[in-house]
């Protein structure tokens, strides 16, 4: 980066400002505060619900961007009224203003996000959870949240996930020659959401367990089947995966801040072994080339083109690449894959036959409540109900929830099929 440019901090309404100056051009980012960010990074935050920018209303916003490499919201601004910020001095800081890295009129909203007075904002989730080994809360409001938060994964667990994955293992077993197109259909869709009930109710029981004792374990899964790109489904699903990832092997590479050739290969390796890191079968490492191979694309040109289309033609682009993408993640081979992928566009020359008939009917409901229940309606309609009618949501609350562990238990204690799928990964 060039040394040209001279930047200074400012605070204002409890966010952090970056102003930068460059051939008499006066730029900058309004960024969150930086515990927001660190929320935000870390899963506990959705950027969604961040409704109100905290400058909105005072700077002329020029356009909305995002930090790719981060997941933060920031807004670009053109006009600074410089006597509205408080300017961060020297004594403010540490390490001091001068120490920080230089930024130039070409520096990326990455390269921002990546200089010294973010960066030990943004730590890897184990320095929190190490912090809170010594310094954590524990009350009888923590081990009430996180009993509910542990039955809420309970059920993901048993009553989804273990009932709508018994069509899948059924339809795995058959001929991928002899599978009508619905019925090949409905396999892979049961396992589209077995897999996402099954991962996110056992870190929904992880996350209980720790609030319980005092842990604040990140949010793991964000509704990740509501995703308009792959890449931001991969900001949604296996959260704490992808952190590890992003600290541990992409930003060491570099990054996105080395050039757009070196942003390619580092996300090639980091695809590269998120397929070996699920298994070591030919696969899981295809799996993993053809998501980064996806994301690379998205991140060259094809990013911006599915910003513009209708969401919904950009939600089917995304659902239709992750359940081909399950296929390929849960077949015993690559021939096998292919033959079950040719089965779901006709290749077993049958659309519909009594087979596929026969599963709609007993697992149409499964389908019907597993379909809502991987989108935010539900925490949606709580959130309306707790905000209109708090005094039911905190009666009902602990009712619902005892039912569920009632009938989850009861599953348990009857069910001979209750697989594991999490403790292969």
């Amino acid at each position: 980066m060039s040394g040209q440019s001279k930047h200074e901090l400012y605070l204002i309404n409890g966010g952090v400002y970056l102003h930068l100056m460059d051939n008499a051009e006066d730029f900058g980012y309004t960024l969150y505060d930086k515990e927001t960010m660190r929320l935000i990074y870390h899963g506990r935050l959705d950027v969604s619900t961040v409704c109100e920018h905290p400058a909105q209303g005072i700077f002329n916003a020029a356009r909305y961007a995002v930090f790719e490499d981060y997941g933060i919201n920031a807004v670009t601004v053109e006009k600074v009224p410089m006597d509205m910020l408080q300017k961060l001095t020297n004594a403010q800081l540490d390490p001091p203003l001068d120490e920080y890295p230089m930024p130039d009129r070409n520096c990326t909203m990455a390269d921002v996000a990546c200089m010294g007075y973010l960066k030990d904002d943004l730590l890897p989730v184990s320095d929190d959870i190490a912090k809170e080994l010594d310094d954590r809360t524990v009350n009888l409001d923590c081990i009430y949240e996180g009993i509910l938060k542990f039955i809420t994964g309970v059920g993901k667990k048993v009553l989804i996930a273990n009932n709508i994955g018994m069509l899948w293992t059924s339809v795995k077993g058959m001929e991928t020659s002899e599978l009508s197109v619905l019925t090949a259909w409905l396999g892979i869709l049961a396992f589209t959401l077995q897999i996402y009930f099954d991962f996110s109710g056992y870190s929904d029981m992880a996350i209980g367990l720790g609030k319980m004792m005092g842990f604040n374990f990140p949010q793991n899964f964000n509704y990740p089947y509501q995703s308009k790109s792959i890449s931001e489904f991969w900001r949604r699903w296996h959260i704490t995966l992808g952190a590890w990832f992003k600290s541990y092997v992409y930003f060491p590479l570099g990054g996105s801040r080395k050039g757009k050739g070196r942003t390619v290969f580092n996300l090639a390796v980091v695809w590269l072994l998120t397929g070996i890191w699920h298994g070591a079968s030919w696969n899981f490492i295809l799996w993993g080339v053809l998501y980064g191979l996806v994301i690379i694309i998205e991140k060259l040109f094809l990013g911006k083109i599915l910003e513009r289309i209708p969401d919904f033609f950009s939600w089917l682009y995304t659902i239709v690449l992750v359940i081909l993408g399950w296929v390929l993640f849960d077949t015993a081979d690559i021939p096998t894959a292919l033959g079950y992928m040719g089965a779901m566009f006709g290749g077993g020359g049958t659309l519909v036959d009594n087979t596929a008939m026969y599963y709609l009917i007993n697992y149409g409901v499964m389908f019907v409540i597993g379909t809502f229940a991987c989108t935010d309606i539900f925490s949606r309609a709580a959130e309306w109900l707790k905000e209109k009618m708090p005094l039911l949501v905190n009666y009902s609350t602990p009712i619902a929830k005892t039912a569920i562990m009632v009938l989850s238990t009861a599953y348990l204690a009857d069910a001979t099929y209750n697989p594991f799928l999490y403790f292969n990964f």
